[in-house]
């Protein structure tokens, strides 16, 4: 996990170098067509970044239950939308990999407040099932 975060890390760093990087030869450089370019880069990073910083400040939610479908995006390029029931409440999630989930079986899911974007799951085990258990683990907050 510890691995993981370092290369995220890592990634972001190269990400707002590339960004600095661009900014600073968008304002070196005279020549007006060399320069857009490196603003296009630096407004697409800029932008990467900022949506990465939403994603982080988001409030992590839990959801646990039966999963009842697994819809593959329409294109090649997309969203897979799992839906899970748990009693009379169904919600739909989305994933951008394809999430290896067995349809029937019991998930515990951790998704974004908004975007309903799956950031983990797990297959749920009686003791995860109740809310006094969940709420004991710091990852699933309500």
């Amino acid at each position: 996990m510890n691995d993981l975060r370092n290369k995220a890390f890592i990634r972001i760093g190269i990400m707002v170098a590339i960004m600095l990087l661009s900014i600073f030869l968008a304002f070196y450089i005279k020549n007006i067509f060399l320069k857009i370019p490196f603003i296009i880069i630096a407004v697409g990073v800029a932008a990467l970044l900022i949506r990465l910083y939403i994603s982080y400040k988001r409030k992590k939610l839990y959801f646990d239950g039966k999963v009842l479908t697994i819809t593959p995006p329409k294109r090649k390029i997309g969203k897979y939308s799992i839906i899970i029931k748990n009693g009379k409440v169904s919600k739909k999630f989305y994933s951008f990999q394809k999430p290896e989930m067995k349809l029937g079986a019991n998930y515990v899911v951790v998704y974004e407040e908004k975007s309903f974007n799956i950031l983990e799951f797990q297959e749920a085990k009686f003791q995860m099932m109740n809310a006094k258990a969940v709420s004991k683990n710091p990852k699933f907050r309500m």
